[in-house]
């Protein structure tokens, strides 16, 4: 009994995690974490340089967190998010995201976690950068699936597309979407030929 329970959730969460709309409600909701948590600690906002560094705090956190997550949970075989990230390495531009729902079940969770070690004005900024971070990753990841690299203008940019491709390629390498800064520190780093 216990085994199909298992293996309905497993479906249920392939199936969601493969719709479109899902993919696209994924956008939306992380951007919408990100703007509540910036108005929310805007309006008790007395040290705009305080709410900034939070913001850039939750950015680079975040950082590590794509890292991690990619290397540690998406690359795992055993587990389900490593089954539906392999599908996503067999068809890149095929849609792929958590479940909508995540950064609204996480948020407050993280929101509480925070709270407990600093004051409400940073847990807010912190989560502000954090999912502005998350969303901007999501942006550049659907971006470097659908754009040719030889049409992106900016040189990061092309590198960072560049360094993907080779994570698809050798998928023990570069998990880094946003950044090759944590890939540098694990040694997980592969070099890309310059365009």
């Amino acid at each position: 009994m216990g085994g199909r329970v298992l293996d309905s959730l497993r479906h249920f969460f392939r199936v969601i995690a493969a719709s479109r709309l899902n993919y696209w409600l994924a956008y939306a909701t992380d951007l919408a974490c990100a703007v509540l948590f910036g108005y929310l600690g805007s309006g008790a906002m007395g040290q705009w340089y305080l709410g900034l560094a939070s913001a850039c705090i939750g950015a680079f956190a975040f950082s590590f967190v794509e890292y991690a997550l990619h290397r540690w949970y998406f690359h795992a075989k055993s587990l389900l998010a490593g089954e539906l990230h392999a599908s996503h390495h067999r068809d890149p531009k095929h849609p792929s995201a958590l479940p909508f729902w995540s950064s609204a079940l996480a948020s407050p969770v993280f929101f509480w976690l925070l709270t407990q070690w600093v004051d409400m004005l940073v847990a807010h900024f912190v989560l502000c950068g954090f999912f502005a971070a998350y969303f901007s990753y999501g942006v550049l990841h659907h971006l470097q699936h659908s754009i040719r690299i030889k049409d992106i203008p900016l040189r990061w940019l092309r590198r960072r597309w560049a360094a993907h491709a080779v994570h698809h390629g050798r998928a023990d390498v570069n998990f880094g979407v946003t950044t090759s800064l944590w890939d540098r520190v694990f040694g997980t780093y592969r070099a890309v030929a310059s365009r």
